[in-house]
């Protein structure tokens, strides 16, 4: 079963995915948590990476294309900011798909599309699929899940969604919101004050979100910088996974990083050392850099910890006083 804000059915589907409801040029991103506001960082991040992946998918359908996305406004609930796509290009794009020279696909049919990149890689092809396709309308059932969706978005998506491009900046969304716990799901609605948001994906389907991209990027966009940290620790892990992030404070700044030194590992099973919340690790973090095309820029994109050198325990209360 995959999350989807759609209606529910009591017999045989367990969730419905209506996309025909997203129209219009405004497109509301919805922050779920408990929450009436958001992580700088994860704000800016996500959303910087989600319109890249709005630009990717115009690209992709209409080459030559430039996509304009603005913020205009934000909202609660738990957290929102409605964005604004161009409607003019918008329909350059749908008359390049439908070989139309003005083009009478909704502007909610690209919006559609964006949806549905997500829930088709999300959703794996069952043995019982099956895909009812009308004039106008497709529906695809996977499993307990039932897509309804519009026929020319169906279309876009087909033609997007095993894009390498397109698929990295899914990967690219879903790893920061995945690196901020408090986010606990991420919806697209068409208003800021909508009861629920039209589409929602809960936070425990981000890692595998996370993993779709199978990144194609040239040696000369990519540069590993080390340094000698001291990372301060706010969220641990002591399974030996080189996967799972570990939250800590780096010159001031919240990070995440995945920890790969098994002698490191070693030595707290064998009880040689012992960490926990605010203490603090010396050693070598990498920094995994990504060139920005368009602005030339190298970009923080993975960090890890090589190697632990030393434990830092905050003084105790007694040691302050003396």
């Amino acid at each position: 079963m995959i999350p989807c804000s759609g209606k529910r059915e009591s017999f045989r589907m367990s969730a419905v995915c209506d996309l025909r409801r997203l129209e219009g040029d405004n497109l509301v991103v919805h922050f779920g948590g408990r929450l009436s506001e958001v992580d700088v960082f994860t704000y800016g991040r996500s959303l910087l990476e989600f319109s890249e992946l709005l630009r990717e998918i115009n690209g992709a359908l209409n080459p030559g294309s430039r996509l304009e996305v603005r913020i205009v406004a934000d909202g609660p609930g738990s957290f929102r900011v409605q964005l604004r796509i161009a409607r003019h290009i918008l329909k350059n794009l749908w008359a390049a798909i439908e070989g139309s020279p003005t083009g009478s696909a909704s502007v909610g049919s690209f919006l559609g599309a964006i949806a549905s990149v997500l829930l088709l890689n999300l959703v794996s092809p069952s043995e019982d699929e099956q895909i009812v396709v009308g004039d106008d309308v497709v529906e695809i059932r996977r499993g307990d899940t039932l897509i309804i969706l519009p026929r020319e978005a169906k279309e876009a998506a087909e033609q997007v969604q095993k894009n390498p491009a397109v698929l990295d900046r899914v990967q690219r969304t879903f790893e920061v919101l995945e690196d901020d716990p408090s986010i606990e799901s991420f919806g697209i609605t068409r208003h800021l004050n909508d009861p629920e948001p039209e589409f929602e994906i809960q936070r425990k389907y981000f890692r595998e979100l996370a993993e779709k991209g199978d990144r194609v990027i040239s040696d000369e966009a990519i540069r590993i910088v080390p340094h000698k940290a001291t990372l301060v620790l706010n969220k641990i892990w002591l399974d030996r996974s080189k996967t799972r992030k570990w939250q800590v404070v780096w010159n001031g700044f919240p990070v995440s990083v995945t920890v790969h030194d098994d002698s490191f590992f070693d030595r707290l099973a064998h009880r040689a050392i012992t960490i926990r919340q605010g203490d603090a690790l010396r050693g070598t973090l990498e920094v995994r850099q990504e060139r920005n095309e368009m602005t030339g820029a190298w970009e923080n994109r993975e960090y890890r910890v090589t190697e632990v050198d030393d434990v830092i325990y905050p003084p105790q209360q007694g040691e302050m006083l003396d």
